[in-house]
């Protein structure tokens, strides 16, 4: 499999799906289209993700999916690990494929997918304005979130020698993620392409979004400008270098 531990799909959870629609086709120029639990993200006329209604009690965010080859040795690897398949046991899903959605032991949301082919999460990306090009985990425990992922997704961790921090790559060697260490907004934070970081930022918040005041620059990376959107979720708005 390929596109095995890649990130595939990203789900806007949100109480008012209208409204987020609105507020991301006028800041990143998403398109559309009607799908079975809410609108279905296109980013120049591709499919790349999905807004659907979080259920009651849980805030609202982005959920990432990883490709795997094996959904159900995924889920029970997660178990041993601390993790909650939070449907209880994997399921096939029509026109998608089969998935699992997964707490991991700090609690972040992603699900694990192994996509049918010829769907939109098995098509091939290249990296444009407007699509997701990285995420990063926040975590309090890089370390015990680095064996976590190993044993789900396959994931090799190069951590930071005060482990802080550290990159993600495949099994291939593919770079995929990044994990920071950190006590607040813990979760799954991704991250979309965007012409220029300030100015999107500056457009989210004339829209009704809220900001962190600075800009983050990394020297090989570019710079990302964090903003919770008017629903409550947070993004990050990437500009390449």
């Amino acid at each position: 499999m390929d596109d095995h531990g890649r990130f595939v799909w990203h789900e806007l959870r949100v109480t008012d799906t209208e409204r987020a629609a609105r507020f991301y086709g006028d800041l990143l120029g998403w398109t559309f289209t009607a799908g079975t639990t809410g609108p279905i993200i296109h980013a120049d006329g591709t499919p790349i993700g999905g807004i659907s209604p979080t259920k009651p009690g849980i805030p609202p965010h982005w959920t990432p999916y990883i490709a795997v080859a094996d959904v159900d040795a995924a889920a029970a690897a997660a178990e041993v690990h601390g993790g909650i398949v939070t449907s209880g046991v994997p399921g096939d899903l029509p026109g998608v494929g089969r998935l699992a959605p997964i707490l991991d032991a700090d609690k972040a949301i992603f699900l694990v997918v192994r996509p049918l082919p010829g769907t939109p999460m098995s098509a091939p990306r290249s990296p444009a304005p407007g699509t997701f090009v990285w995420d990063r985990l926040r975590t309090p425990e890089p370390a015990t979130a680095a064996d976590f992922y190993r044993a789900v997704a396959g994931w090799n961790t190069a951590l930071a020698p005060d482990g802080t921090a550290g990159v993600l790559t495949t099994g291939d060697g593919a770079r995929v993620a990044e994990m920071v260490q950190t006590t607040q907004d813990r979760g799954w934070l991704p991250f979309v392409l965007v012409d220029s970081a300030s100015a999107a930022r500056d457009h989210a918040v004339s829209l009704g979004a809220t900001a962190e005041a600075e800009l983050t620059t990394t020297p090989d990376s570019g710079r990302f400008a964090v903003i919770t959107d008017p629903e409550g979720a947070a993004l990050a708005l990437h500009e390449a270098p």
